[in-house]
Formats: C-alpha cells, sequence, structure tokens
C-alpha cells in the first residue's frame, strides 16, 4: 500500500515513516510542500497516488498560533482543506492528525470520547477545528485521529526541556491545573498503522492511557531519569501568563479506537518509561475489556 505523510521530518511524522517501512512511503515536507499553496498540494498528492494521506503537518506553536491568528488558520484550517480536496480529487483515503485543543470548556471531568463535539478556546484548537470539519466536508474516505501531550524522539517537546533545565540545576514552575494525556510518539506510530491496516474510517482518540497534570508528568520524568523531582514546584496557568488559554480538563478517551483495533494503548507511566531508557518498544499493554 502506498502512503503520503505530510510533515514526515517531524516528530510523529518520523516516527510514522520508520512504522511503515514495509509499504511504500512518500514522505511531503516543507519547503517543498508548503501547506499554504494550494496547486503545490495538489500536484505532491497526485503526484504521489497515494491510497491514503497521513496528514501530520500544522502549525503547533500554541501561543504563536494566538499571536498570528491568520497564519495558524492559513496552515491549519485553509491547508487541510487544501489536502482534502487533493485527496477528493484522487480518490485518496485522509487520516488527520488533530489535537485535544479542540476541547477547553468541558465541566465534566471524565475522559472525552472521539464524536463529542469540539469547543476550543484557543487560536490553535480553533484553526485544527475548522481542519477537521474540512476533511469531513471533503475528504472521500477519512479518519479524524486525536492525540495530545506529544513526546519521542526527532523532536522538541516537554520531556526534553523539563530534563534540560533540570540537569541545568534550574528551578522549574510546571502548571497544575492542566490535565491530559501524555503520549508516545511512537506508540501513536503503531496505532495509525493499526488503523490504516483496517482502512476503518471514523474518529479516534490516539493517546496512552490515564491522566496527569503537566506538574505530575514533569516530576514523573524526572523521578525515571534518578534526578530530583523536587526540582519542580506547581504553580497555576495563571501565574504563568502564557499568551494562549488552555484547557484545564482535555483527558481523551481511547473507547472508539480500543473497540476498532481490540487492543489498547499502554499507560502512560509505562510509555515514558520506554522512551527514558531508550528501548522504545511501542504498542499495547494489554487487550480490549
Amino acid at each position: 500500500m502506498r502512503f503520503a505523510i505530510t510533515g514526515a521530518d517531524g516528530m510523529l511524522g518520523r516516527a510514522l515513516v520508520a512504522r511503515l517501512a514495509d509499504h511504500d512511503v512518500v514522505a511531503l515536507t516543507e519547503p517543498a510542500f508548503s501547506l499554504e499553496d494550494q496547486e503545490v498540494v495538489n500536484g505532491a498528492i497526485a503526484g504521489a497516488q497515494p491510497h491514503w494521506v497521513v496528514h501530520t503537518a500544522a502549525m503547533t506553536d500554541v501561543d504563536g498560533c494566538e499571536l498570528n491568528p491568520r497564519k495558524a488558520y492559513s496552515v491549519n484550517a485553509l491547508g487541510t482543506r487544501h489536502v482534502a480536496a487533493a485527496c477528493r480529487a484522487c480518490g485518496a483515503g485522509l487520516l488527520y492528525i488533530s489535537t485535544d485543543f479542540v476541547y477547553g470548556r468541558r465541566a465534566v471531568r471524565t475522559p472525552i470520547e472521539a464524536w463529542e463535539h469540539g469547543d476550543p478556546l484557543s487560536v490553535y484548537g480553533l484553526s485544527k477545528w475548522g481542519g477537521e470539519r474540512y476533511v469531513e466536508a471533503l475528504a472521500p474516505r477519512f479518519m479524524i485521529a486525536r492525540t495530545a501531550w506529544l513526546y519521542g524522539e526527532g523532536g522538541r517537546h516537554f520531556v526534553g526541556t523539563v530534563l534540560r533545565k533540570a540537569k541545568e540545576g534550574s528551578l522549574l514552575h510546571v502548571v497544575n491545573d492542566q490535565t491530559g494525556n501524555p503520549t508516545y510518539a511512537r506508540d501513536v506510530a503503531e496505532a495509525v498503522s493499526r488503523l490504516l491496516e483496517r482502512e476503518a474510517p471514523g474518529w479516534y482518540h490516539l493517546v496512552n492511557t490515564g491522566e496527569t497534570t503537566w506538574y505530575g508528568f514533569a516530576r514523573a520524568a524526572l523521578e525515571m531519569s534518578g534526578l530530583d523531582p523536587e526540582q519542580v514546584q506547581p504553580c497555576s496557568s495563571a501565574e504563568l501568563g502564557r499568551p494562549a488559554p488552555r484547557p484545564a480538563y482535555s483527558s481523551l478517551s481511547t473507547f472508539t479506537y480500543r473497540e476498532m483495533v481490540g487492543v489498547d494503548f499502554r499507560p502512560w507511566r509505562e510509555a515514558l518509561k520506554d522512551y527514558l531508557s531508550g528501548s522504545g518498544n511501542p504498542g499495547s499493554s494489554r487487550g480490549a475489556d
């Protein structure tokens, strides 16, 4: 089977290229592939003639999106429209990587199901929610796969930043009022490959199981690395004062994924331990209930 992967040089994109190495994979990356140029997108996808496009490319700088909404909407919403329209033109399916940031105002603190309607707080969340709407409207076959709090090889992420600052001896102030799912990119790549094998249209949440705060996530990373978790001090989102609002609770349920493929994601602590040990070992730890 032939796959085209947008953003193939990003953290998740690289994990996907590695996981799908037994297939024919076309890597689409900037600057040759620009989501803001409809003709370029059309030409690249038509030339690849893929069975499925996995669309990971995005403007993911949450605060940058808030400060430059025009760019965010151009890349994340309208750029995804270009990809979906190109898939429609050549009959390719589209698996769109979206985010927990499409949720934001939900008062009930139980894991969010994949079919729940989004209600974004930030420009980033709204731009990705716009991308989802275009995928649903234009792609001939689609999967929308939301993930969250990604870390992994080949990219900048929270775990790497926390460990670097801790090794420098810095005292870290990390928010303790945002709850979600720390998620290993390799595990997401494994899940995406399983969905592609089944060609199973629908909505999915691809995250490691269990939830914590960014504060809890940081302490776990330090503990597992043999560093002092007391270097991490809790603070509120208001105290941190970042430009873009973040969801207070965006823990995602993996129910639809588990029901489709028959296995669930492993717990986030197990995945984090594997990442920090360098062993990787993507996949599932248990079967479906």
